[in-house]
C-alpha cells in the first residue's frame, strides 16, 4: 500500500511591503506590538549591521554572536529612540559600541592571563640592596615624625606586620 503524495504548502510570509522603505512606520509597528515589525527590522539590516562589524573587526570568532547583541540592544531600546527616521544610523551606532566593546574586553584578556599556580613559572626575588634599605629607613624615619591620623594609624598597622627578607624586624631597629 502506498500512500499518495501530498503536497505541503510554505507557510505564508508576512507582507514584505508592510513597512517597505519607511523606518519609522517600521518603529511605530514595534511600538504597537506588531512582530512582522521586529522581523522586517532584522530582515531590513542584518546585512548592514553584519558589515559594520566586519569593517571594525574584521574576521573575529565571536562575529555572530555579536550580530546577535547588536539586535538584542536594538530591541530592547527601540521604544526609547527619539527620530524612528534615523533607525539606520541608531542602529550603525549599536554595532560599532558592541564592536569597540569586543575589542576592549578581547585587550582586557590579554593582559589579564590567568595560569593554574602549578603553570606558574618561579621568581627569583633578589635581596634587598643596602640602598633600598637606607631609603626604607629614611621613609620610616619621615613617617615617624608625622602626627598621628587614622590613615597614618592603618599604614602603621600594616606596617608592624611587614617582614622583610624573611626576618621577623629589619636591621637597625627598623619596624
Amino acid at each position: 500500500m502506498t500512500r499518495p503524495l501530498t503536497l505541503v504548502r510554505p507557510l505564508p510570509r508576512p507582507a514584505k511591503d508592510a513597512f517597505a522603505g519607511d523606518d519609522a512606520a517600521l518603529v511605530h509597528g514595534f511600538r504597537r506590538g506588531d512582530r512582522r515589525a521586529r522581523a522586517a527590522l532584522y530582515d531590513r539590516y542584518a546585512e548592514h549591521v553584519h558589515r559594520v562589524l566586519y569593517r571594525v573587526l574584521g574576521v573575529h570568532r565571536d562575529l555572530a554572536d555579536l550580530h546577535h547583541d547588536v539586535f538584542v540592544r536594538a530591541l530592547g531600546s527601540l521604544p526609547n529612540l527619539e527620530d524612528p527616521s534615523a533607525l539606520k544610523g541608531w542602529l550603525t551606532m549599536i554595532a560599532v559600541h558592541v564592536a569597540r566593546a569586543s575589542i576592549t574586553r578581547q585587550k582586557r584578556r590579554s593582559w589579564l592571563w590567568f595560569l593554574p599556580s602549578e603553570e606558574l613559572p618561579e621568581v627569583e626575588s633578589g635581596a634587598a640592596s643596602g640602598e633600598v634599605l637606607d631609603a626604607l629607613r629614611a621613609t620610616y624615619a619621615v613617617l615617624d615624625t608625622l602626627p598621628v591620623s587614622a590613615d597614618h594609624a592603618l599604614f602603621r598597622r600594616r606596617r608592624s606586620r611587614l617582614v622583610l627578607m624573611g626576618r621577623p624586624r629589619a636591621p637597625g631597629g627598623l619596624h
